[in-house]
């Protein structure tokens, strides 16, 4: 939910274009085969990566902060992460991965916690109740 309320699937068309564009160019000046491979390598680990891993964190933000104004206790985000550290196998080197590792997850996480914490008490004392189906029998 995170990444459509960010708008995050229209950065990566315009990166993605951009991306495109240069490639072009390059063929258009004679750059070799190799040289393209090169220029679109590059420009995914220098354009694209870093916005991917910036743009999850954005999205973690936003779900947390939807989960406290739902009502909904925003810690569990944190034991989801550590359960999710608990169950990684071998990850990429940082520069190669599309996404934060859960530390980082977890550090940003425990960073907005005070700030989510207030937003879900606020909920609470407005009457919201965390219900994950409406209508259903707890």
């Amino acid at each position: 939910m995170g990444h459509v309320l960010a708008q995050h699937g229209n950065e990566r068309a315009s990166r993605s274009t951009l991306r495109r564009a240069g490639i072009a160019a390059a063929r258009v000046l004679g750059a070799t085969s190799r040289t393209v491979q090169a220029i679109d390598y590059g420009s995914q680990l220098g354009l694209q990566l870093p916005f991917d891993r910036a743009q999850e964190s954005e999205a973690d933000a936003i779900g947390l902060m939807l989960m406290a104004r739902a009502g909904f206790d925003p810690e569990q985000s944190i034991a989801l992460w550590e359960n999710m550290n608990a169950d990684a196998g071998p990850r990429p080197p940082v520069f190669l991965a599309t996404h934060p590792s859960p530390e980082t997850r977890i550090t940003s996480l425990r960073n907005l916690m005070g700030q989510a914490l207030s937003v879900r008490t606020q909920a609470l004392g407005n009457g919201i109740v965390p219900d994950c189906i409406p209508g259903a029998v707890n």
